[in-house]
């Protein structure tokens, strides 16, 4: 990314926390976004770090607890309870994506599993992070436009 990208990008940004965000989510190193920005990679690292921090993100803990002991019937079939159906956008129905690791199975609903995919991509190919965010951004737009699909 050029520097003038990167200028473009945080242009409207109202402090410089968020730019930083900003320009981590498009796939700029930490290192790079400290050279840019004339900050310590300290100062651009704990910004990152407390981004993924619930009280940052405005979230709140949920009311009910976060397990759930459930029934799955002889042909695999869940009923997750309603606020967990709520709390993850599916309370109209949906897709819910499956993990299977050693740990056992991990549910996750659309966004979950996109973020995940993005930081991936943000640590694994930090050159394509862009890339994919475009790509699922034109592969959403396209799945609300479409008669038929899953909802979001």
């Amino acid at each position: 990314m050029t520097d003038e990208e990167m200028h473009r990008l945080i242009a409207s940004a109202r402090t410089k926390s968020e730019g930083i965000r900003r320009l981590f989510r498009a796939g700029v190193s930490k290192a790079a976004i400290a050279r840019f920005m004339e900050l310590r990679y300290q100062h651009v690292y704990n910004v990152l770090l407390r981004e993924t921090s619930p009280e940052q993100e405005g979230v709140t803990a949920p009311s009910e607890p976060a397990f759930a002991a459930l029934q799955v019937d002889a042909k695999g079939r869940v009923q997750l309870p309603a606020d967990f159906l709520s709390a993850n956008g599916l309370d109209g129905g949906g897709t819910l994506f499956c993990r299977h690791d050693p740990r056992g199975l991990t549910l996750l609903g659309r966004e979950s599993a996109l973020e995940g995919l993005r930081e991936a991509a943000r640590k694994r190919m930090p050159d394509q992070a862009a890339l994919l965010d475009a790509l699922l951004k034109v592969t959403d737009s396209n799945r609300k436009t479409e008669p038929g699909k899953d909802k979001p």
